[in-house]
C-alpha cells in the first residue's frame, strides 16, 4: 500500500481462535477507502491461535500479530501501541464484528470531533447467538456496556471508555500515556485510562453509526464470578486515584448476613433463569450485580492475619 496509513487497528487475543478469525474476516470488508493495518497481540493463546496469525494475510489491510506470555489485555494494548503507525488508533476485542462501515463511521466522527476525543462505537451482541434476558440487561444497563444510561452522546463519564469498540488519534494516546498493567483482570484498565483521558481535557463522544457485533454469549453465572475478580481489584483503582474512593464503593459495607442469605438464593434463581425464561429475575440484577462487586472489593480490602 502506497498511502499513509490512516488507522491502526489493535486487537489483543487470548484462547479464541474461531470468533478472532471471524473479526479479520470483517476488517478485511471495510468500505473505509484509506490505507489502514491490523496489529493482534496473541496473549499467550494455547489454542490454534498461533497456527491462525502466521497464516493470516489480506489484500485490504496490513497484518502484523505479536506474541506475549499472558500478561492480560493491558499489556497486549500497550505493546501493539508500540508499533501503532496509523493517524489513529482503534480499539476492538477478539470478539467484535466490525460492520462494513465501521472505520468510515470512525473517521467521520473525528473529523467532525476533533483531535481531543475518543470515538465510543455502538456494540450490539450477535445476531448469531442466543441473547438472553440478562445479556439484554448487560448491552444497556452499564455493567457491561451502558449505552442505555447516555444522556449528552457529546460528553460521556470516564468510564464509558469501552476498549471492545473506540478510537482516538495517535497524538491523544501519546498525552494519555500507557494502559495500567498491574490490574490483575480485564476492565478496570480501560476505566482507568478513560479517567486520565478526563484528567488532561480529552473527551469520550458516542458515535452510534460506528457499529459491530459483540460474538461473545455471558451467562448470569461468569458475569457473577466476574463482578467478583473486578471488585477484587477496585482497592487498587481507588489507592491509584483517592479521589474517586467513595464512588468506587470503598465505603460500603457488606449487607447484614441475613440479607446475604438471601442475595445468595436469588443468584441461585438468576442461574436457574437461564434455562427456565419464563421466571422473570431481571428486577433483582442491579442488587445483585452490586453484592458480587462489593463481596470482591471486601475479600481484597480485609486485613489479612499474621
Amino acid at each position: 500500500m502506497g498511502k499513509a496509513l490512516m488507522w491502526t487497528v489493535i486487537v489483543p487475543t487470548y484462547n479464541r481462535a474461531p470468533i478472532l478469525s471471524k473479526c479479520l474476516t470483517a476488517l478485511g470488508k471495510q468500505t473505509f477507502s484509506g490505507a489502514f493495518e491490523v496489529i493482534v497481540v496473541d496473549d499467550g493463546s494455547t489454542d490454534l491461535t498461533p497456527i491462525l496469525l502466521n497464516r493470516w494475510a489480506s489484500d485490504k489491510y496490513r497484518f502484523r500479530h505479536l506474541r506475549q506470555e499472558n500478561k492480560k489485555p493491558a499489556a497486549a494494548r500497550n505493546l501493539a501501541l508500540g508499533h501503532a503507525s496509523g493517524e489513529f488508533v482503534l480499539f476492538l476485542g477478539d470478539d467484535i464484528i466490525a460492520s462494513p462501515q465501521l472505520l468510515s463511521e470512525h473517521f467521520r466522527a473525528h473529523r467532525n470531533c476533533g483531535r481531543d476525543a475518543a470515538i465510543l462505537g455502538y456494540t450490539v451482541w450477535s445476531s448469531e447467538l442466543k441473547v438472553t434476558r440478562f445479556m439484554q440487561y448487560l448491552g444497556e444497563e452499564g455493567w457491561q456496556f451502558g449505552y442505555s444510561l447516555i444522556t449528552d452522546p457529546m460528553d460521556l463519564p470516564f468510564n464509558f471508555f469501552y476498549t471492545s469498540n473506540i478510537s482516538l488519534s495517535t497524538s491523544l494516546v501519546r498525552q494519555v500515556g500507557a494502559f495500567d498493567e498491574s490490574f490483575g483482570t480485564a476492565g478496570w484498565e480501560d476505566t482507568e485510562y478513560g479517567y486520565r483521558l478526563k484528567q488532561i481535557g480529552g473527551k469520550i463522544i458516542f458515535h452510534h453509526e460506528a457499529r459491530a457485533e459483540h460474538f461473545h454469549s455471558t451467562t448470569f453465572q461468569s458475569f457473577c464470578a466476574r463482578q467478583y475478580r473486578v471488585g477484587q481489584f477496585a482497592p487498587y483503582f481507588y489507592k491509584k486515584h483517592p479521589e474517586l474512593r467513595d464512588s468506587l464503593g470503598a465505603e460500603t459495607p457488606l449487607p447484614p448476613l441475613w440479607r446475604r442469605v438471601v442475595l445468595n438464593f436469588l443468584t441461585t434463581l438468576c442461574y436457574l433463569e437461564e434455562r427456565f425464561p419464563r421466571l422473570d429475575m431481571s428486577r433483582y440484577y442491579p442488587d445483585l450485580m452490586s453484592y458480587h462487586y462489593l463481596r470482591g472489593l471486601q475479600s481484597a480490602s480485609r486485613p489479612t492475619r499474621s
